[in-house]
């Protein structure tokens, strides 16, 4: 009759594993930093593991025009943002084990 609560157990304890781990990868996150640099060497940007920018830094002289520089702004951010997210994703997918869980 209550075989069912040794099942419910077991997964509450999965649970609460599940969540210390998620807490440590956190963690983890929070002490990484991706340092990416333009193409053309003239920027150079910081990216912390909780997709927050941490630094913009012009190494030398963007020779472009307006829209050029913009582009070159861009591109090495979005860069080190999917770099980021790769990394974020291949942790979080070791503790959930794949599973796609909503807000992760």
């Amino acid at each position: 009759m209550f075989g069912g609560l040794g099942d419910m157990g077991k997964m509450l304890k999965q649970i609460g594993e599940m969540k210390t781990k998620m807490s440590a990868v956190e963690k983890e996150l929070q002490g990484i930093v991706i340092k990416k640099t333009s193409r053309d060497g003239a920027l150079e940007v910081e990216i912390s593991g909780k997709m927050r920018l941490k630094s913009v830094r012009l190494l030398k002289e963007l020779n472009a025009d307006r829209s050029q520089a913009e582009k070159t702004i861009f591109e090495t951010i979005s860069a080190a943002l999917d770099e980021v997210s790769g990394i974020a994703q291949q942790k979080l997918s070791a503790v959930t084990g794949g599973l796609k869980l909503p807000g992760l």
